[in-house]
């Protein structure tokens, strides 16, 4: 997921050139696409426990994720 937050440089014709080259981007226009989005993608991952331990293991934040 791409959040553009108008900083410069996620503006500029460089930038815009990028994101026109890649057809996985997909351009959200209001937070209630963004929301609907984000409830998509979680119950989504509700199937793939093992997936979240992954997440959360990468974080370095959890010695032994899954041993709860």
């Amino acid at each position: 997921m791409l959040i553009r937050d108008n900083v410069d440089t996620h503006v500029d014709a460089l930038m815009r050139s990028l994101i026109d080259t890649r057809s996985w981007l997909t351009a959200l226009f209001t937070l209630g696409d963004l929301a609907a989005a984000i409830r998509s993608r979680l119950k989504q991952l509700q199937y793939r426990p093992g997936l979240l331990d992954a997440f959360l293991a990468h974080t370095g934040l959890i010695a032994n994720p899954g041993s709860t």
